[in-house]
């Protein structure tokens, strides 16, 4: 009886969807003209690299967004995603990269041009297929900014229905065998 229960909530929870999560990060929290590095490390799983926040009007969100101070700027996301959207401002043309492995290594997923548009900030996304764990924002220093940095997060893996009739049928035999094996040293009693 207690397996056959042990077995239904087993089978409940296993039906339950997995839900992917969304991070935003607007820079809002933040100071102005401060690196933002690992700010949002422990509570999003992001990390910055070459990114400093300023406060402006043309900002996606005001007060604040966040620049690159250097050729490249580098997010990651070691938990992984598969969604990316974010608002940018950019003085000269430049280009956001999504990547499969941290600060920019692994396989080069989907890649987005973005053209200048200075005095307001426009919104965009890359589409890929596959995880990122990264993105890379290249162009001129100073010349690029990101504002509502958003990532849809990878829910983990769920097995195909097949997997999780055998693991039932699995646990089920499993379950027989110690019921059977217990029963022959007496223990249990047979009905």
């Amino acid at each position: 009886m207690k397996l056959k229960a042990a077995l239904a909530s087993l089978a409940a929870v296993c039906a339950a969807p997995a839900m992917a999560g969304v991070t935003v990060i607007d820079f809002d929290s933040m100071l102005t003209n401060v690196h933002v590095l690992n700010y949002y490390a422990a509570s999003q799983g992001v990390t910055f690299q070459n990114f400093i926040t300023a406060t402006g009007t043309a900002a996606s969100s005001d007060p604040r967004y966040a620049y690159m101070n250097g050729p490249n700027g580098y997010i990651n996301v070691a938990g992984g995603f598969n969604g990316f959207n974010f608002g940018y401002g950019t003085l000269a043309p430049a280009t956001i990269k999504v990547y499969s492995g941290l600060n920019g290594t692994g396989t080069l997923l989907g890649s987005t041009p973005l053209s200048g548009n200075a005095m307001e900030f426009a919104f965009s996304s890359v589409a890929f297929a596959g995880i990122g764990h990264s993105v890379v924002l290249s162009g001129q220093s100073n010349y690029a900014a990101l504002d509502d940095v958003t990532f849809t997060l990878s829910p983990p893996p769920v097995p195909e229905p097949h997997s999780w009739a055998m693991l039932l049928a699995g646990l089920a035999v499993t379950g027989f065998a110690v019921r059977r094996g217990l029963s022959r040293h007496g223990t249990v009693p047979r009905s």
